[in-house]
């Protein structure tokens, strides 16, 4: 045997690449450099879209109903016009998770106005509708287990509040040089809104009281999260007290945890606010890691 081949032979076995789909407007392939949209697509050129983040388990996107009211009241709000029936889109993400035939999966959908220049629609125009899909595992967070840094930032003007268009350029720009275990706080003057990835919450603890949950109102222009929806309901349980109340940077000291939600990442502890605030949100026995276990058990539940 030739000492090249000793070495092929002892060598790791390299694995395939993770594989990822895309269905546009119906017709599924394999997501490559070779996919392609089109060119007039009114998303790319001038940012004409709506975008709703999912997750799939096995061939089923979770909450989907949620998923799509959510996007389809987004559309009303924008006078963007929507074709799709729900049955519809559930069939199509159906089909292109049990092509993916992952476990649990990440899917993002993106619906255009359709195609041309010009900032004056038409009703001529027809929306795309479109649909990627790829292992969840590629989109969940590299963080230790001892939570996350926010970094307070001022909000950027221009993106429309309580919509996800997919305006990502002010977060993308001022996640730029931060470590992977950091994230954006936005903050309008003194006061929090949310991470670049997700809604916050914080917790009071006090020894003669049960544990008080505070998170901003959505009227304060937060975007309306369906894990954070979830998380209020499941805090009716343990019967502890939430406040959706607004929240400035003087009160960030009196908190004991703090943490983020978001569809994909689920529940992310924050152990750290730049530039002096600590929290003890992964200590055992936190609420953060209560509430942890009973929305996996939530998930389990509705998928059973």
């Amino acid at each position: 045997m030739k000492p090249s081949d000793r070495e092929n032979t002892d060598a790791p076995p390299q694995l395939p690449p993770p594989r990822a789909y895309l269905s546009v407007d119906g017709v599924i392939s394999e997501l490559s450099e070779d996919s392609s949209i089109p060119a007039l697509d009114r998303g790319w050129l001038l940012g004409d879209r709506l975008i709703e983040t999912m997750v799939g388990y096995e061939e089923r996107v979770w909450q989907f109903s949620q998923h799509y009211e959510r996007i389809r009241q987004a559309a009303a709000a924008v006078a963007f016009p929507w074709i799709w029936s729900e049955e519809e889109i559930f069939k199509r993400c159906t089909e292109l998770l049990r092509t993916l035939a992952t476990p649990q999966s990440f899917v993002r959908w993106i619906v255009s106005r359709g195609e041309g220049f010009g900032l004056r629609t038409s009703h001529q125009l027809r929306p795309h509708c479109y649909l990627y899909a790829l292992s969840r595992q590629q989109m969940l967070s590299t963080c230790p287990d001892a939570g996350i840094r926010l970094i307070p930032t001022p909000l950027l003007p221009g993106a429309l509040l309580g919509l996800k268009t997919g305006y990502y350029l002010p977060a993308i720009t001022a996640l730029a040089g931060k470590e992977a275990r950091e994230d954006i706080l936005w903050m309008e003057g003194e006061e929090v809104r949310e991470s670049s990835s997700g809604n916050i919450f914080f917790v009071r603890s006090s020894c003669s009281s049960p544990p008080l949950l505070i998170t901003p109102p959505l009227s304060s222009g937060i975007f309306p999260g369906i894990t954070r929806k979830n998380i209020l309901k499941l805090t009716q349980k343990r019967k502890y007290n939430v406040e959706q109340t607004s929240i400035t940077t003087q009160h960030l000291s009196q908190f004991t945890e703090c943490f983020i939600t978001s569809t994909v990442q689920g529940l992310v502890a924050v152990n750290h606010i730049h530039p002096g605030h600590h929290y003890t949100t992964t200590a055992a026995g936190s609420v953060f890691r209560e509430l942890q276990e009973l929305y996996q058990e939530h998930i389990n539940q509705t998928l059973s």
